[in-house]
């Protein structure tokens, strides 16, 4: 199917979850809820959106919401096969779901590190949350350490 001159990339997001029949629905501050199986996965488009006002590449989109297809929501993996993958992301401090449940640390007053593992591939990253240190068996400093050494 040809792609509209003026589709934005949310209305190709929005035909990718459709073809996938994923349900979804968009918060008010614009993060997609999609269902994945007994999953609900929280997406924000921002960067997709912004890549997509730069190189117009309809396909980058495809290519993004292909990733939903993976089970990659299935079980998060223990601590031994993350460890190696545990990084941290630097965020705006001003995130609308705010960092609640995440394990993160301010840098400055308008950023955020944000402690993640990623695929062995580097395609997703995963943000760690104080659910999965109980599930890994780990402390905060474990993970911190983890994630300066790499």
């Amino acid at each position: 199917m040809a792609t509209p001159s003026n589709a934005t990339a949310d209305d190709l997001f929005q035909r990718e979850l459709a073809s996938r029949s994923y349900l979804f629905t968009i918060t008010d501050e614009g993060l997609y809820q999609v269902q994945i199986s007994e999953m609900t996965a929280t997406i924000k488009l921002e960067n997709v959106r912004r890549n997509y006002e730069r190189d117009n590449d309809a396909a980058a989109i495809a290519r993004f919401a292909k990733q939903l297809d993976f089970d990659c929501f299935d079980k998060v993996s223990d601590w031994e096969a993350v460890q190696s993958l545990v990084r941290y992301s630097i965020e705006p401090a001003d995130y609308e779901s705010g960092f609640d449940d995440t394990l993160h640390e301010s840098v400055t007053d308008a950023l955020v590190n944000v402690f993640v593992f990623v695929t062995q591939d580097g395609a997703r990253i995963s943000w760690i949350t104080h659910s999965m240190l109980a599930d890994w068996k780990v402390t905060r400093d474990t993970v911190v350490r983890r994630a300066n050494a790499t």
